[in-house]
């Protein structure tokens, strides 16, 4: 667990007043865990979660294809791709891989807002993962009926959600590893005694819809139109997501990029952000690629 900018516990330890004064005063909050207590849109990460209830609610099949023109147009609102000269016929694998907003606001039409914020929840997001110190909620949109506009937006990670990046460590852990919830944990022994982690849990999640995202996942890094090709690695195979998330700063948005290595045999999982570092596709990418590489040296 890695929060940027950080600070020097000794100066608390050792009350040095005028740096803690600094810290306290600093407006980049250093004292900020941001892996637990900074929250976020989650930007197009949450097209995972998307497309997983699509998929188990028989919602669309794999190769359900929508045309993409770069926008979509929603009662009197027009709702734009990233992509403005659209990205053509896209199934769900392609869309995954380019990031297709309109695909995914189309199926998060069909999947509604009561399946897909109890798919949301069912992974953890908007309450605390359960980990031993406090951390941030986030918030899911409340269970009332939203606009189908709004239920779009959800649908592409944007409008009425914010994620931790513990929470969201989460969420990709339970794609990589067949599909159980996980508590997070950070003591793996005390005086040489074992601490075993908490249970996990099963969500229920079929193989087919698992193994079919994390296939789009394995494409978004490995293929050369896939917006995490900055995190591909001849070292070691990745699979991952990127996100591109809307923040208060007019043209300045924060960068994700989730996923786990080695794609065909996770051992590790992932949440990346980057504080207004622009795409997931750039920093958050190449951030992935090097913990990935890192972490066969272990």
């Amino acid at each position: 667990m890695v929060s940027r900018p950080g600070f020097d516990p000794n100066v608390f330890a050792e009350q040095r007043q005028p740096e803690i004064r600094r810290l306290l005063q600093d407006p980049a909050s250093p004292l900020l865990n941001r892996a637990t207590d900074g929250v976020y849109l989650p930007g197009s990460i949450l097209k995972l979660m998307t497309a997983m209830a699509a998929l188990e609610h028989h919602v669309v099949r794999p190769e359900w294809s929508v045309e993409c023109r770069g926008s979509l147009l929603l009662g009197d609102r027009r709702f734009h791709c990233w992509n403005r000269d659209g990205h053509g016929v896209v199934s769900l694998r392609e869309a995954l891989q380019q990031s297709c907003n309109v695909y995914f606001m189309q199926v998060g039409r069909r999947v509604g807002i009561s399946r897909l914020r109890a798919q949301l929840a069912q992974v953890g997001l908007g309450r605390p993962t359960g980990w031993v110190m406090e951390e941030q909620r986030g918030h899911l949109p409340v269970d009332r009926r939203l606009t189908e506009g709004e239920v779009a937006l959800l649908a592409i990670g944007q409008g009425q959600i914010l994620v931790t990046p513990i929470q969201v460590a989460v969420m990709v852990s339970a794609i990589a590893n067949g599909g159980r919830l996980v508590t997070p944990w950070i003591v793996a022994e005390v005086g040489g005694q074992a601490i075993p982690p908490p249970a996990s849990r099963p969500l229920g999640w079929s193989r087919q819809s698992i193994e079919i995202i994390r296939r789009a996942m394995i494409a978004v890094v490995n293929e050369p139109i896939g917006t995490g090709v900055t995190a591909r690695s001849d070292r070691v195979r990745i699979a991952g997501k990127t996100g591109t998330a809307q923040t208060h700063r007019p043209g300045q948005t924060h960068g994700w990029f989730v996923g786990f290595c080695p794609a065909e045999a996770p051992r590790l999982a992932m949440a990346i952000v980057a504080e207004y570092g622009g795409s997931g596709g750039g920093l958050p990418a190449s951030i992935a690629k090097v913990i990935c590489e890192e972490s066969l040296r272990q």
